[in-house]
């Protein structure tokens, strides 16, 4: 059983002495409903989007994403520990050599935002320096804005499981209704910031057009708005997260990108419990023991809403405890959690599905632990993500290949319902859209298998370093976003699918042959007539070219032709309906 929680302090009475953010939201091209998900129509929406960010004056292309993060001040090595700390396969996907012809991204970076305000419902107003701004474009149909923030100023704790949960939302996910001083209803858009505010380089803050949860008649407006067209619907994003995007678009305003979760975007999170004054204690034990008693003041309970990164509550645990105890050995790596045994080593690393966290407190926290936080860690991070991105990506065009087709089929079966007494000719005139239809459906799959193989060959990682301690948060990642189990799962429904395709390619060579020893008895026939016109066999054998059939020469010729074409005519008719 969990700890006892009154042994510890609350979380809205723990100061920290520095929080980092890093959100990093994958999207996928998406076609629209009726469009042919296909290798061609993925690189021609990559390409447009290439050009407008090359083109847009706020976005700048990286040429060797080393040069990213500013090394001043790092204790650790910097970007040549970043690079050396992975495998050599690795190092190939995520730092490509300058000037090669085809990298698995490209890198581009904003630097107009500076700053973001976010204010909390119950908890004020947060500044933060923006510290990254990238976005990754891979070329296989998946991009990965990454924004990084740095806290300026006091919080607590709470501020900081507050500011996890609410600044991650893409779009409001509910209101809560309730009534106001005169007992008007109101509704309170949650889980959202009550706003936010980016500050430019220019030194704007964007006060007139800051970014608002929308009300709930906006929801339903939106409802309205896209109504007909729900396979391709996603919430309208805030404002702010639009702003931050830019000039990418969302579907339902007019882009191919989508987001494959849902409103909770994947944040990791650094946060810092180094208690005040420590750098003037002198004694190494007293540091120590102060370091020790930072991190194991934070409840049990506290702990798993950092690891699912929920908002602060008044009653400890956010789910019953006992069911929480399942999760405990994944969503905790406790390699440096303090113990008397082992010294002055104080940090605790959290992995949830949607939220990766360092927690830590000493000089190697707020001096090394930062930079790694920063460098392997989001590395790391981003590999996890872009494979389930890319993941869920092939199982959208699975489905959607498999959408299209039955789409055909009920269209198809609509018309022959209809059709009444012109069944025969609608047959007749659909069965050549039917066999395209088919083809087109096995072309897609074929593709999408040898998509999903280069994605395997190149991008499949099951580990990213030799190093013990990144071998074994590597493998908490993969279990934290259940990556084995999803590639098991979209690998089994290609299978499935591919199977069926090969079955029915099988089939349809198996009745081809058939048909073709069928209608090879009318050529047999068709010949033999032929043949015996031109042995000149129907001729009586006296002069003057009697025929044994008592027509004129021409005559016969005319009835033999009719045969042959009877024949030939006779074979076509079987061959369809053999179809």
């Amino acid at each position: 059983m969990p700890d006892a929680q009154s042994d510890h302090i609350p979380a809205d009475r723990i100061p920290v002495n520095g929080l980092r953010l890093l959100f990093q939201w994958p999207l996928t091209l998406s076609a629209p409903p009726g469009t042919r998900f296909s290798d061609d129509w993925i690189a021609r929406r990559l390409a447009g989007t290439r050009r407008a960010l090359d083109t847009a004056p706020l976005w700048t292309r990286l040429d060797d994403p080393l040069d990213l993060l500013p090394q001043a001040g790092e204790c650790d090595g910097g970007a040549y520990a970043e690079f050396a700390y992975f495998h050599d396969f690795t190092q190939s996907f995520l730092y490509p050599p300058k000037g090669k012809t085809a990298p698995a991204y490209d890198l581009y970076q904003r630097t107009d935002v500076t700053g973001l305000v976010a204010r909390i419902a119950g908890r004020g107003s947060f500044e933060f320096a923006v510290r990254r701004h990238t976005l990754h474009l891979f070329r296989t149909g998946v991009a990965i804005l990454s924004l990084e923030l740095e806290l300026q100023g006091p919080a607590m704790l709470a501020d900081c499981q507050a500011l996890i949960d609410h600044l991650r939302r893409t779009y409001v996910p509910f209101w809560e209704g309730g009534k106001d001083k005169d007992g008007k209803t109101t509704f309170q858009a949650k889980r959202v910031p009550e706003q936010v505010k980016l500050i430019r380089r220019d030194g704007a803050d964007d006060d007139g057009k800051a970014s608002r949860p929308p009300d709930p008649e906006a929801a339903r407006a939106f409802l309205d708005r896209h109504a007909g067209d729900r396979k391709s619907r996603d919430p309208d994003v805030l404002d702010h997260w639009r702003d931050l995007i830019a000039p990418l678009k969302l579907i339902g305003e007019g882009g191919p990108w989508r987001d494959p979760s849902d409103e909770r975007m994947p944040v990791n999170s650094f946060i810092s419990l180094t208690p005040p004054g420590l750098d003037q204690v002198k004694v190494d034990d007293e540091k120590v023991r102060m370091c020790r008693e930072a991190l194991e003041q934070v409840s049990d309970g506290d702990w798993f809403r950092l690891w699912d990164a929920e908002e602060p509550g008044a009653n400890g645990y956010p789910y019953n405890p006992d069911f929480l105890e399942k999760y405990r050995a994944d969503a905790f790596y406790d390699r440096f959690y303090p113990s008397a045994e082992t010294g002055g080593s104080a940090s605790r690393m959290v992995f949830g599905g949607m939220h990766f966290g360092c927690v830590g407190a000493g000089f190697f926290t707020d001096n090394i632990m930062v930079h790694h936080w920063r460098r392997h860690y989001a590395q790391m991070s981003l590999i996890a993500r872009f494979e389930a991105t890319m993941l869920l990506l092939v199982s959208s065009r699975i489905s959607r290949a498999v959408g299209r087709y039955e789409d055909f089929r009920e269209r198809r079966f609509q018309r022959m319902m209809g059709a009444g007494a012109n069944e025969v000719f609608v047959k007749l005139f659909h069965d050549g859209d039917k066999r395209r239809s088919v083809v087109q459906f096995e072309e897609d799959i074929l593709e999408i298998m040898d998509a999903f193989q280069r994605f395997v060959n190149r991008f499949h990682f099951t580990g990213v370093t030799s190093q013990t301690q990144g071998r074994e948060m590597f493998e908490l990642w993969q279990k934290s976003l259940g990556l084995r189990e999803l590639f098991r799962d979209v690998k089994d429904e290609l299978e499935s699918v591919a199977a069926t395709v090969a079955a029915r390619q099988q089939k349809r060579e198996a009745r081809s042959a058939t048909k073709l020893q069928n209608v090879a008895f009318f050529g047999i026939a068709a010949g033999l007539v032929v043949g015996a016109l031109g042995a000149n066999l129907l001729i009586a054998p006296e002069g003057g070219q009697k025929l044994l059939t008592g027509l004129s020469e021409g005559e016969q010729t005319a009835a033999i032709a009719g045969l042959v074409v009877a024949l030939f005519g006779a074979a076509w008719v079987f061959y369809i309906r053999e179809k």
